[in-house]
């Protein structure tokens, strides 16, 4: 038989594994460094899941048993947001000084506006990603 701080211990586990997890993943996006490969990530939070049902399944104490939902449901949060978002990755980076590709697209107004009218002055050409 388990002792009776069992569940509370895997509760502050899974809790503490899903908070560095999601600490370290935040870290990433705001450095625009999302790994390809996700799985470490979307393991962590699936160990931090079965450590808060662990806990909810081993006590009875209500406190315990709320503490244990946190980690299971940032960890569903967390996995079911990054199944349902995958950005795919470009055919290519322009790197500066390298001469960009002439493209249409709508300015502010609307109206279409063509790189190629830009030729010959230097530009500054920032792209914003419109999926988050």
């Amino acid at each position: 038989m388990l002792p009776p701080m069992s569940g509370l211990l895997a509760a502050i586990g899974g809790l503490v594994l899903a908070v560095v997890t999601g600490t370290l993943w935040f870290r990433r996006i705001q450095a625009v460094a999302l790994p390809a490969d996700r799985t470490p990530f979307v393991l962590a939070m699936v160990a931090a899941w079965a450590l808060g049902c662990l806990a909810f399944a081993l006590t009875g104490n209500l406190a315990v048993r709320l503490l244990a939902g946190l980690p299971m449901g940032a960890a569903t949060v967390f996995v079911v947001l990054v199944a349902v978002s995958p950005q795919k990755g470009g055919t290519g980076a322009f790197r500066v000084g390298e001469p960009v590709p002439d493209f249409t697209a709508p300015d502010d107004t609307g109206k279409p506006f063509a790189l190629s009218r830009l030729a010959g002055r230097p530009l500054l050409l920032k792209f914003f990603r419109g999926h988050w």
